[in-house]
């Protein structure tokens, strides 16, 4: 899915792995709210920072750099649970899950991205 907007020169690529991840920052961000432990509150900046690299991404042609930037958010959040900031199993799974989806897209976004 590529939906390009062209306005005043402006070029907005809302392609399909920077969709994903906004989507997996959202549940990031939104995730101590069905989290019983208060530990998943370390979910709320690093989905903060997933959403804000995501829309960096779709305001930037073909930069493999931003995606680089979001496979780091993808490992930190992957690594958060091992370096004590959760104490819930739930919210480590939870943790596990988003950060590998984060890697993988972002993996997946530059190999869209060499393409090019």
């Amino acid at each position: 899915m590529t939906i390009t907007k062209n306005r005043n020169a402006t070029s907005v690529n809302w392609d399909t792995p920077d969709v994903l991840n906004i989507a997996l920052g959202v549940i990031m961000l939104l995730a101590p709210l069905w989290m019983p432990d208060p530990q998943p509150l370390w979910q709320v900046p690093l989905g903060i920072a997933t959403i804000a690299v995501a829309l960096w991404a779709v305001f930037t042609r073909s930069n493999t750099g931003v995606e680089k930037v979001m496979i780091g958010i993808g490992v930190l959040t992957f690594v958060s649970p091992f370096l004590g900031l959760y104490g819930n199993l739930l919210a480590t799974w939870h943790a596990w899950l988003s950060g590998f989806l984060t890697f993988a897209v972002a993996l997946r976004a530059i190999g869209v991205a060499s393409r090019r």
